[in-house]
């Protein structure tokens, strides 16, 4: 769909113009009301709809063919007027254009004659003066205003058909030449405009795209005539005022209640708006979902507001720069008629819609006087019935204005301070802390900042869980999508984001990296896993400098308290470089009133700001909108207060419970189970509102609270075996839950989803968590890995604590790629523990899993916590398999390694040696060849370089009998053989042998992995000592080159590095 969006507010709009005034003739195009087809045939109908549109086509494109070769604009939709601006020329030029556009009027006029089915449809008034024009840059869609006194007299004087009106402005400019005829017109001097070249369309078509919601932006509805409702605004505000966070609530509302936010204009110095129900989709509930629109305009921003219903003839016309959406009808000239009655704060509504809404809303007839009128239609004042609530939104600044101005203060001092800052709100929860942040984050969210809403889980943090959805939202990715269709929109979305910048394949791959991404060719697949995170900590701090260049950054993240470790490591590589434009705002619950420690000590840049309770006054306050109540009795406020304590999440549990159960009289005393609900604290209140929702909707409620706070649609719906979009949108209603995006939803608050997994029996919970696991076996099949960790949790609590342990497993390989290894360690241990309560402590299963802990204790160097699990691993399995078992290889083999990298060197040698002799057994093998490798790398340590050479050479010579084509350990052999013999001095015999593994490794893992810089270290040092101080510091450069993009310049064989050039130099 299209707005009326002209080129020239586009064009100002690129340079950087957001207001200013030009002069010219205003020409005013209004209509009549538009057929009426009630009770015309359904068949005929469409010939209707299809005259009506090539009328109103006609005479658009007529109209925009005069006004655009007179260089004019169309500057503004208000309802069945449009209006269009000509440049200031001589009376003659104008007055000839303005007779051909009389002419064309005429025309059109007679050729919609009622004998056509229509009435006469275009009315003309033209004034002449100074229009001053204003962009809005709001977060939902932009807005532009016209305004002069000029337009405030066409408005009161419309004309008559074929008899246009002249304000008397323009008839001083024009005199006589009103006369003049119909002729041939010379060229006006035109209004700056974008030219239609290919180039300026596209451009013009994404700039218009900001003037109206992402929701319509594919839409292009067809020519329809719809009995609608169209609800009017006004605001006492003047054009040239701070109207940002005006408009924006009105932007709000429009979504919020699923209306269509048609027009924003200016009239006798008031904001006026005109939004439309039933457009471009047709909903149910648009009579009521009106009503309360006007009613909360009227509530929360005195406005004046004014509902009617009727019909609404809607369609496209013109083309590129020039297209536009236009909704002339009944409903919006009789409710711009009726807003003219309406006081500030006060809703209006017609004798039709008080007809269809009289049982949900109270309608009083609107006094004589105040109706003198006769052109005004019968009138009501609307109301609520008492204890309806507005909307489900948050009232979250109540008694917060000093808070909030606090935060709009901090966020523009840090996005202009010279380094990177923060605020933490924290407080305990419920108090709004997220609200309130979300509400002041509103007045920055323009195009040209990027804020990103960021939430840390409660339920099993994520590692980089904060990192990926900064990376997802920054390139308007979805969750769990199918891994090659996440492949492909990830390429497309990055290509499309950073097309021109100097972020090249490896900042792309590494952070495809991070959201489990990688495609054939992707130079991410020949990092070592050791490796990886560096690379990938380079690649984000890459990314966010690139970002921050572009435009300010603000990143919300909501209960950092559960920020992961990893997470927290991302973030502050920001502030330790300086990352800038950026402002980071979290909220973080706190126990006892203290902030967790992490976040408490005094970080540059880091502020916090206490939230507590609402006072008395703003309780009060808080409890009389919630309630949709004047007044509150003494004894009814008492118990509300002694439940909710100033509290705004229990405060709208138990408004919601007393309303949803009709509890509140309209005077507002509360019956005595509200009462005993109250006393029972906040917690009955929950059980009580979940208990009254159907059997359907609770079991659909205490499954996703089983899924975690925010739950995936596609898996509940496996979990309860049917599509539980019904239950759904009655749990919505019961603001118990809201939609996050396409696939996932979000409890209201996490102590709600908490409240309602506690009240679960075990004996169900159990059930519920293994239908979740299962589900999820199913839904993500394609990425089971990825989802192990979440997987093994629900297996663990439905008690299966044989597949908890094997998907504990599977996730610690997961953690292994991504070298995470605290979650490593973390799924290791479970799958140990919960193995050991399945199968027994002996068990081959629960023995395995704790030699897999003592490798990888061996690999952290944490040696004396390996050493026990290595010795019990080797014992068990000795016991069980027998002394001479060629199944006891690897459990001898490891445990030689582990003596050897101790210095144990004779007990190295007698186990490397066993385990050796096992697997000489079945023949030649490259577990034989590794053997040999490995008691080499123990002969050179204790200082025997022939027995290490024998055993390199017979290695090699095996792997290169085995694998003739090669082998990425047949390039390991050759450079660990070339190594002994260069610290021989036998250069000759090792150079060969080291440029064999480098070719080795180049082939299988590329030219800049760090094991191929490994050798070609070795190959340097050789070079080096054969004089070759050139081509050896090449070598070494080329070298530290590596090693620092992969692992950073402080890893300490760097450090070797440049000694070793220092030594060249």
């Amino acid at each position: 769909m299209n707005r009326v969006v002209p080129s020239y507010i586009l064009q100002q709009y690129e340079q950087n113009i957001l207001q200013g005034q030009i002069t010219g003739y205003i020409l005013r195009f209004c209509t009549v009301a538009t057929y009426n087809i009630k009770g015309v045939r359904l068949k005929q109908r469409r010939q209707v709809i299809d005259r009506m549109e090539a009328t109103f086509t006609e005479a658009y494109e007529r109209m925009l063919s005069l006004i655009r070769n007179a260089g004019g604009l169309l500057f503004q939709y208000e309802g069945n007027c449009i209006h269009a601006l000509l440049p200031e020329s001589t009376p003659v030029l104008i007055a000839a254009l303005l007779a051909r556009i009389n002419h064309t009027i005429g025309a059109i006029n007679s050729y919609a004659s009622p004998h056509h089915g229509m009435p006469n449809v275009i009315r003309l008034a033209v004034g002449f003066g100074t229009l001053s024009w204003r962009i809005f840059e709001n977060p939902l869609q932009f807005e532009y205003v016209f305004w002069s006194p000029q337009l405030d007299i066409l408005r009161e004087n419309p004309g008559q058909p074929n008899q246009p009106y002249y304000s008397p402005q323009a008839l001083n400019r024009l005199g006589w030449e009103l006369d003049a005829r119909p002729g041939k017109l010379a060229e006006l001097p035109p209004f700056p405009q974008l030219p239609d070249t290919p180039e300026r369309k596209r451009l013009g078509k994404q700039h218009g795209h900001h003037f109206i919601h992402s929701r319509f932006h594919r839409l292009n509805p067809a020519a329809d005539v719809r009995h609608s409702v169209c609800c009017c605004l006004s605001l006492d505000e003047p054009p040239d005022g701070p109207l940002e966070p005006t408009i924006q609530a009105l932007e709000l509302l429009a979504v919020i209640y699923d209306a269509f936010l048609a027009a924003i204009y200016v009239r006798h110095k008031r904001l006026h708006a005109i939004l439309l129900f039933d457009f471009p989709h047709n909903k149910v509930n648009k009579m009521q979902r009106a009503c309360r629109l006007a009613l909360e305009a009227a509530t929360r921003h005195k406005a004046r507001a004014a509902c009617c219903t009727g019909y609404i003839f809607s369609m496209a016309a013109g083309k590129d720069l020039w297209k536009a959406t236009f909704f002339p009808g009944e409903a919006i000239t009789r409710a711009q008629k009726l807003l003219e009655l309406a006081r500030p704060g006060e809703a209006l509504a017609d004798h039709k819609l008080r007809n269809q809404q009289h049982n949900s809303f109270i309608f009083t007839p609107l006094k004589r006087e105040q109706a003198a009128s006769g052109a005004a239609p019968r009138a009501y004042r609307l109301g609520m019935l008492p204890g309806q609530l507005l909307t489900g939104q948050p009232l979250c600044m109540i008694g917060r204005e000093k808070e909030t101005a606090l935060l709009h203060s901090r966020i523009r001092d840090g996005l202009a301070a010279s380094s990177p800052q923060a605020m933490v709100v924290h407080g305990a929860a419920g108090v709004g802390k997220s609200r309130l942040a979300r509400e002041a984050l509103r007045a920055f969210e323009t195009p040209r900042r990027q804020v990103y809403l960021l939430a840390c889980r409660p339920d099993s943090p994520v590692p980089l869980d904060i990192v990926t959805q900064l990376l997802r939202a920054s390139l308007g990715l979805l969750e769990d999508e199918a891994p090659a269709q996440a492949v492909q929109r990830f390429r497309e979305a990055w290509q499309k984001r950073t097309r021109g910048s100097s972020l090249g394949q490896d900042c792309e791959a590494a952070l495809a990296s991070l959201l489990n991404l990688s495609w054939d060719g992707s130079p991410w697949r020949g990092i070592a896993p050791e490796a990886r995170l560096p690379r990938q900590q380079q690649a984000w701090l890459d990314y966010l400098r690139w970002l921050c260049a572009k435009s300010p950054v603000l990143i919300f993240i909501d209960d950092v308290q559960w920020l992961d470790p990893l997470s927290r490591q991302f973030l502050e590589l920001l502030w330790q470089h300086g990352v800038r434009p950026l402002f980071l705002l979290a909220t973080a619950r706190t126990e006892k009133g203290r902030l967790p420690a992490e976040l408490a000590h005094g970080k540059e840049g880091l502020e916090s700001l206490a939230l507590g309770s609402l006072n008395s006054s703003a309780s009060r306050k808080l409890y009389l909108n919630l309630l949709g109540l004047p007044r509150l009795p003494r004894e009814a406020f008492s118990a509300f207060h002694a439940c909710a304590g100033g509290n705004p999440f229990n405060a709208e549990q138990l408004a919601a419970y007393l309303l949803e159960n009709k509890l509140l009289s309209p005077h507002g005393e509360i019956a005595q189970e509200g009462l005993e609900a109250a006393a029972g604290g906040i917690d009955e209140v929950i059980s009580r509102r979940i208990a009254r929702l159907s059997k359907k909707v609770q079991e659909s409620v205490r499954g996703a609270s089983v899924l975690g706070f925010r739950f995936n649609v596609v898996l509940l719906s496996h979990m309860l075996e049917g599509n539980p979009i019904q239950q759904l949108g009655k749990a919505g209603g019961r603001k118990i839950w809201q939609d996050a995006d396409e696939l996932f939803y979000i409890f209201s608050h996490s102590l709600l989803q908490k409240a309602v997994y506690a009240s679960i029996r075990e004996k169900e919970l159990k059930k519920l968590h293994l239908a979740a696991a299962e589900a999820m076996e199913t839904v993500f099949e394609q990425a089971l890995k990825e989802h192990s960790a979440e997987i093994a949790r629900h297996f663990k609590a439905a008690g299966e604590l044989k597949k908890a342990a094997h998907y504990y497993e599977m996730a610690a390989d997961y953690f292994w790629d991504r070298m995470l290894l605290a979650k490593i360690e973390e799924c290791m241990l479970l799958a140990a523990e919960l193995s050991c309560q399945a199968w027994g402590g002996d068990s081959p299963e629960h023995i395995e899993r704790l030699f897999h802990l003592a490798l990888l204790y061996h690999y952290m160097h944490r040696m004396d916590d390996a050493e026990p699990l290595y010795l019990k691993v080797v014992e068990a399995r000795t016991r069980q398999l027998g002394p001479r078992s060629p199944r006891l290889s690897p459990y001898l083999n490891n445990l030689g390694r582990f003596y050897k990298d101790t210095g144990r060197y004779e007990q190295a040698e007698k186990l490397l040696r066993r385990s050796l002799n096992i697997e000489k057994r079945p023949g030649p093998s490259s577990n034989v060849a590794d053997r040999m490798n490995n008691l080499a790398s123990l002969y050179s340590l204790m200082d025997r370089p022939d027995k290490a050479e024998e055993m390199l050479r017979a290695a090699l010579e095996m792997m290169e009998s085995l694998f003739p084509d090669g082998h990425w350990f047949t390039a390991v052999c050759a450079g660990n053989l070339g190594s002994v013999l260069l610290r021989q001095g036998r250069l000759e015999e090792a150079e060969p042998l080291l440029k064999q593994a480098i070719d080795g490794h180049t082939l299988h893992y590329g030219e800049n992995h760090s094991q191929t810089a490994h050798y070609l270290f070795s190959l340097a040092r050789l070079r080096a000592r054969q004089g070759d101080t050139n081509t050896a510091r090449e070598l070494l450069t080329r070298v530290l080159s590596i090693w620092e993009n992969t692992f950073g310049k402080d890893y300490p064989r760097c450090k070797n590095v440049r000694e070793e050039l220092d030594k060249l130099s």
